[in-house]
């Protein structure tokens, strides 16, 4: 059997992402600039105030309801694209893991306004960023099964 990955979208989790990565590059990545660069208004916002995580959550759910018709649409394309193909990815992925059972968790993947693409293993969440094209927001989910079942396979 394998997990129902739902699809949905969420200020919350998005103000968390953008507290999670103000000021924090890895990688030579700055994923701060991926968040100010959808949100500028958080380019000054000290986050270890104790205003700075109300003012992100404000920010993030304004533009969260401003572009709520575009996030739905991306969810509703990429639920109903991810349901044509999800049979065929879970069989494949049956295969190369030899039948290896799917691990419990949420199964949770995220329509987010940033471009930071977090993943969380252990309830098995992740974000996806909504300007990503079609194939490539498809794409991005399979990626991110397929590290929880890597983790999962790999772990004794």
């Amino acid at each position: 059997m394998y997990p129902n990955v739902k699809l949905l979208v969420s200020a919350k989790e998005d103000a968390k992402t953008a507290y999670d990565f103000l000021g924090y590059s890895a990688a030579g990545i700055d994923f701060s600039k991926n968040i100010t660069k959808m949100l500028p208004a958080l380019e000054s916002v000290d986050k270890s105030s104790k205003s700075g995580k109300k003012i992100i959550g404000k920010e993030v759910s304004a533009y969260h309801e401003e572009h709520e018709q575009e996030l739905k649409r991306k969810q509703g394309r990429m639920r109903k694209r991810w349901d044509e193909i999800q049979d065929r990815f879970f069989k494949e992925t049956g295969n190369v893991f030899k039948g290896w059972p799917w691990p419990k968790g949420k199964y949770i993947g995220y329509v987010s306004i940033f471009d930071c693409n977090p993943r969380n293993p252990s309830n098995k969440t992740f974000q996806m960023w909504v300007g990503k094209k079609d194939d490539d927001f498809l794409g991005g989910i399979a990626h991110e099964l397929l590290h929880f079942m890597f983790y999962n396979y790999s772990t004794p």
